[in-house]
């Protein structure tokens, strides 16, 4: 791959600096140039005013999509959706895939790349870095973004991405859909294989033949694992988008041994998988670097100056839309 940043900091000075400046406003133009979705839920404001808070001081451009919502769901449509996985999903679990397939929609009627993101992701300092090298790359259908603490199966080799970071290649992954970057060509895969059925979100992502990649360190932390990463986040709210609970039940008995079946393929295809690329592969858990995370560094900022803090921030965002909502 050509162009982008890599390699460390060069020493604070004059030319260093304006180096760096002018390798970050490269980075922030092609960055910008990706199209980028956050489902947020109408209700979750303070989610949205954080994501607002978090893209403006990455200087990048994003777009808020508005989640699919139980009640906007034919009761038909939910309980044959529900049924449709390896076990009965909850009416939130198919709302969330719902959302993310519709912007699968968007992306495969489009001539470029995506990056889809939840509300509670948390982005790293070099997530406009990441994204300028992701723009250029090609015969892939998926580059995930994330991490969590389960371990992965990804490749033992690696492509240096630049700006520090690498992409591996990512046979089995068990983390979440909060942030990922889509092709057409991996949205359209998506919509043919989920045509007539459902799954969770982050577990559809694994089906349909994708060929994927993982960046490591990860530039994307959902925000209720910060903490298993020694990381702070404003984001004290549960998960709204994906709730667990509150599962459906089995329509027939006949539902359920098909969902058990399901599973039952799965597994065994997990384990031909595993087995074909042993020697190439690695289970493991990803590196973080959490000092490039935004929440961390205001935490440290905000030692000095409180108002710098994601907290104060969000308490100022939740006060002026009060006033403007008097106002109107």
């Amino acid at each position: 791959m050509q162009g982008g940043w890599s390699g460390a900091l060069a020493p604070v000075g004059t030319c260093a600096e304006a180096s760096l400046r002018a390798h970050f406003r490269t980075a922030l133009w092609a960055s910008n140039s990706m199209k980028t979705y956050v489902i947020n839920m109408a209700t979750s404001v303070d989610r949205r005013a954080f994501q607002r808070l978090q893209f403006d001081r990455l200087g990048l451009n994003f777009e808020i999509f508005e989640a699919v919502t139980p009640v906007d769901i034919a009761d038909q449509d939910l309980i044959l959706l529900a049924e449709s996985w390896e076990r009965v999903m909850s009416k939130g679990e198919v709302a969330c895939f719902l959302s993310h397939r519709e912007l699968w929609r968007k992306v495969a009627n489009a001539d470029a790349p995506a990056l889809i993101l939840e509300d509670d992701a948390m982005l790293s300092e070099h997530t406009p870095l990441v994204l300028s090298e992701l723009a250029d790359i090609e015969n892939v259908d998926r580059v995930n973004l994330e991490v969590r603490i389960k371990r992965k199966i990804v490749d033992k080799r690696a492509r240096e991405l630049g700006s520090n970071h690498r992409l591996l290649g990512l046979y089995l992954d068990r983390s979440g859909a909060a942030g990922y970057v889509i092709w057409p060509s991996g949205a359209r895969k998506l919509l043919a294989y989920f045509d007539r059925r459902a799954a969770i979100a982050d577990k559809a992502l694994r089906f349909a033949d994708l060929t994927t990649y993982q960046v490591e360190p990860a530039v994307v932390v959902p925000a209720d694992f910060c903490d298993a990463f020694g990381m702070h986040s404003p984001l004290q709210s549960p998960t709204t988008i994906n709730p667990v609970k509150l599962r459906l039940r089995y329509s027939t008995v006949a539902n359920v041994l098909r969902c058990k079946g399901r599973r039952l393929k799965t597994q065994l295809s997990d384990i031909r998988q595993y087995l074909r690329i042993l020697s190439s592969a690695k289970k493991r858990r990803l590196r973080v670097s959490n000092e490039h995370f935004l929440h961390c560094t205001d935490r440290m900022r905000g030692a000095a100056n409180p108002a710098l803090s994601p907290e104060h921030c969000l308490a100022q965002i939740r006060q002026d839309q009060v006033l403007c909502d008097h106002q109107s």
